[in-house]
């Protein structure tokens, strides 16, 4: 019996010594359980790997918008570098290479695809019609424009109008005609065109007298 009491005693010495280091040294941790360790670490991985995700996507994010900036403002600056030539080649080329009239169709992609690109065509179309109605002034040529926009139907909001006459469209009026919606009518919308194109012609020269119209038509571009 005097050995189990120093036995119960030595016991009771031994948890009372652990307990007062475990007090004294505050930079010790009370070890999880495996299962819990486990979650935890789990969570943790989880929370960066979320990190990482969003951090990758805003940087893809970005990089496109980027690129695509880049793209239309190398496209517009394109487009102004061909257009002034062609305007220096009219003054120079004199009044016996002047056409005699412009005719042009605008078509413009609405479809459901074109959802992705940002507001790009209707800026697009802004840049062509001023550039238009710019080159048309300059050159002193009747230039008559169509505009036309296509997804399952196409529509056209101008037909052969004198391009001096049609104000430029506003924003809400080019969101409104591009507006992405259903599919992609391509090729019959383009062979539309091209024939009401040929009609426009063909009216505008009905009314000339037969000479006129023989020096005429040959010089009318489309």
């Amino acid at each position: 019996r005097t050995e189990e009491t120093q036995t119960t005693q030595t016991r009771a010495d031994q948890r009372e010594r652990t307990q007062q280091m475990g007090s004294q040294d505050p930079a010790r941790k009370k070890k999880l359980p495996k299962s819990r360790r486990d979650r935890r670490r789990k969570r943790h991985c989880d929370r960066r790997r979320r990190k990482h995700v969003v951090s990758s996507t805003e940087t893809s994010v970005s990089k496109t918008s980027k690129a695509s900036t880049v793209v239309e403002k190398n496209r517009a600056e394109e487009s102004k570098a061909r257009e002034k030539a062609t305007v220096n080649r009219a003054h120079d080329a004199g009044d016996e290479h002047r056409p005699s009239a412009v005719f042009i169709e605008f078509v413009g992609d609405r479809s459901s695809s074109m959802s992705s690109m940002n507001g790009a065509p209707q800026r697009q179309a802004l840049q062509f019609i001023t550039d238009q109605k710019k080159m048309a002034s300059e050159l002193g040529v009747p230039t008559f424009v169509s505009i036309t926009t296509f997804s399952d139907a196409a529509t056209s909001f101008h037909s052969a109008r004198d391009i001096n006459e049609i104000p430029i469209p506003s924003q809400y009026e080019l969101d409104e005609w591009l507006a992405p919606n259903g599919r992609t009518r391509l090729i019959d919308t383009a062979l539309e065109r091209l024939a009401a194109q040929d009609e426009h012609i063909r009216n505008y020269l009905r009314w000339m007298p037969e000479a006129k119209r023989r020096e005429v038509a040959p010089k009318v571009v489309r």
